[in-house]
């Protein structure tokens, strides 16, 4: 599973072991603040305004088995659409937007949100520096070795990081952050984050559904994609198992 909302410790530049590539963009958006403002955030967004997605047309880059380095350049090539295409629709919304910065690594390291690798976790989004944090090894263990010719699968799981990078552009990872901080029990903790790590997985739903047609995605892939995610963090299939 990914980490959504990892814990704030001081802020330290990406590791120089890792193949990071920072990318530009404008000045990021403000967040909500608490309160009914807050609320309006997360459930009258104004990027839900926004009438679908542009794939333009996004080739998936197919990954080299074995090959740490073919796996980096599909996550910046995935990226780079994604990147694309929600810098647009942000535009749409009559929003500021900055993209993030990648960290894809092949060997451990520090991100201001902890270090990496963590139990449990080959891919995280760190709100403290807008960071996309991926093991370029890590990733087909924690997709229990799945062949990389499913790219769609692993193309998901960065779409899905993304997401969280979109909800703290637009505010929404801001308000979840204080709803957790606000809530009484670990119960109404728990479906705070698992209603942000649902969304999350809808964004990434909206993108692989913009770049179907041309990634593309074969229903073959599609069903394990989808098998893949409902294997991760909140299953109602297995009981007892919904904790993210």
């Amino acid at each position: 599973p990914s980490v959504g909302a990892p814990p704030a410790v001081p802020a330290v530049t990406s590791s120089p072991e890792s193949l990071s590539q920072p990318s530009p963009g404008e000045p990021r958006g403000t967040t909500s603040g608490t309160g009914s403002r807050g609320i309006e955030t997360a459930t009258a967004n104004r990027l839900y305004q926004v009438d679908r997605l542009n794939g333009y047309g996004c080739r998936g880059r197919p990954i080299a088995p074995g090959v740490s380095v073919s796996f980096a350049a599909f996550l910046h090539a995935t990226t780079d659409c994604l990147d694309r295409s929600w810098a647009t629709a942000f535009s749409e919304a009559g929003m500021p937007f900055q993209r993030p910065t990648r960290v894809f690594w092949a060997r451990p390291g520090r991100s201001p949100c902890g270090d990496y690798p963590a139990p449990g976790a080959a891919a995280f989004y760190c709100p403290l520096n807008d960071g996309i944090y991926i093991g370029v090894t890590h990733a087909q263990e924690s997709a229990g070795g799945l062949p990389v010719r499913y790219n769609v699968t692993y193309a998901r799981e960065v779409a899905h990081e993304y997401g969280h990078h979109v909800q703290e552009q637009s505010g929404i990872l801001d308000y979840s952050h204080e709803a957790r901080m606000r809530a009484g029990s670990l119960a109404e903790r728990n479906a705070i984050t698992r209603r942000s790590e649902l969304q999350a997985q809808c964004l990434a739903g909206t993108f692989m559904s913009a770049v179907r047609p041309s990634f593309p995605v074969t229903n073959q892939q599609w069903q394990i994609a989808l098998r893949d995610s409902y294997g991760r963090g909140d299953d109602p299939s297995r009981p007892g198992a919904r904790d993210h």
